[in-house]
């Protein structure tokens, strides 16, 4: 089977995986990497794209979950991540794909395909994340048989979205790679998950760049007090995270990450090295990263390159000061992009420190003081 990868994932140390099959006007040509996929594409998954090299041809099942497993392993690829999508009559083969490999994927997303009959319903898992683009216009895929079958599906299955069109026809398949489709694979993975749970940022979402500074020596107490560099949050102040990161990604930037949820034992650390509440929370009372819902963040472009925000972060005097006067107009107009992203996203910030931002409801939380939990030493 001819097929193309391409990986986006390079700099990551799991590489999640998409495998994409495609609709029947891309068959019998030469294989081509969706247009989408280019230099400024910055979701960092592995893709496998297989290619049907014959015209009036349907996707052989067999050979696609051979592919993928010779791949999985070539590769070493995260088989707990598995994404699996699907154009039109890749659309069909991936719903049938989903009925025969129950176990094998972490996510279905069908666009613009003709669904299964409904007596085949309980044939997919009734934990498995099911994300549907339709047209309400498409006049080769009628769009009343896929909502009856979706409609059988959500009897068993709380996990399903259906994303439906009025302006574009079948041809919503140019859009599989689009941002409401990178937003959905991201939601799967609060399913299940409270408001107040905790969960590993890292895990849910590929839309940050990391500097986690007291995983390292960079930072005030000049020692490493975390073992590893995690950043978790509970689920309420993750998603508007996201959320704020989705607002800034139009305009060119990430969210620069230096610390996230932190044990109450260090708290007393810092405490013992700065006991002055503007810029450390008395541990007795607590800090708001104590409780899962706070950040400490910056901005950097999407290459990578940080922003002038006028001083580094844990840098503890009036210049971090949120009305400093004394800012450039570059380091002014960075920190308002900040603050608009973050504050219309639900975060509140404190006059002292420009990097900070939490939850107003974050003291309600109880005080946490759970260890991080590495992989590796």
């Amino acid at each position: 089977m001819e097929y193309i990868i391409y990986d986006n994932s390079k700099t990551e140390p799991v590489k999640d995986v998409i495998l994409y099959l495609h609709g029947g006007g891309q068959s019998g040509e030469e294989p081509q990497i969706p247009s989408i996929l280019n230099e400024s594409f910055t979701h960092p998954y592995f893709f496998i794209l297989p290619h049907l090299s014959e015209k009036r041809t349907f996707w052989n099942k067999t050979m696609v979950i051979e592919l993928l497993n010779s791949l999985v392993k070539e590769f070493e690829l995260n088989q707990a991540k598995i994404h699996l999508a699907g154009f039109s009559r890749g659309g069909s083969a991936a719903w049938e794909l989903a009925m025969e490999h129950p176990n094998v994927w972490s996510s279905l997303t069908v666009v613009s395909a003709r669904a299964p009959l409904s007596i085949y319903a309980h044939w997919i898992s009734k934990q498995l994340p099911i994300n549907i683009f339709h047209s309400q216009i498409d006049d080769k895929m009628p769009f009343v048989e896929v909502e009856k079958f979706v409609r059988t599906l959500e009897q068993n299955n709380p996990y399903i979205t259906i994303n439906t069109e009025s302006t574009i026809g079948h041809e919503l398949g140019e859009f599989t790679f689009n941002d409401a489709y990178f937003d959905a694979i991201e939601q799967i993975e609060f399913n299940g998950l409270k408001d107040d749970d905790f969960i590993d940022l890292g895990e849910v979402s590929h839309r940050f760049a990391y500097d986690m500074r007291y995983a390292q020596s960079k930072n005030f107490l000049k020692q490493k007090v975390y073992p590893c560099a995690r950043c978790v949050l509970r689920v309420k102040t993750a998603k508007k995270l996201i959320k704020a990161a989705a607002q800034l990604k139009p305009l060119g930037y990430k969210i620069l990450i230096f610390d996230c949820y932190r044990p109450q034992s260090i708290q007393y650390e810092m405490w013992k090295i700065l006991p002055d509440s503007r810029y450390v929370a008395n541990p007795e009372k607590g800090s708001m990263h104590n409780r899962g819902g706070a950040v400490d963040i910056s901005l950097v472009t999407l290459d990578g390159i940080a922003l002038d925000m006028g001083t580094d972060f844990d840098h503890f005097d009036e210049m971090a000061h949120r009305n400093y006067k004394y800012l450039t107009m570059e380091q002014q107009k960075n920190r308002e992009i900040l603050d608009k992203a973050m504050f219309e996203s639900g975060f509140e910030g404190i006059s002292t420190e420009w990097w900070h931002f939490n939850l107003p409801d974050a003291r309600t939380s109880p005080l946490a003081n759970f260890q991080f939990q590495c992989d590796q030493p």
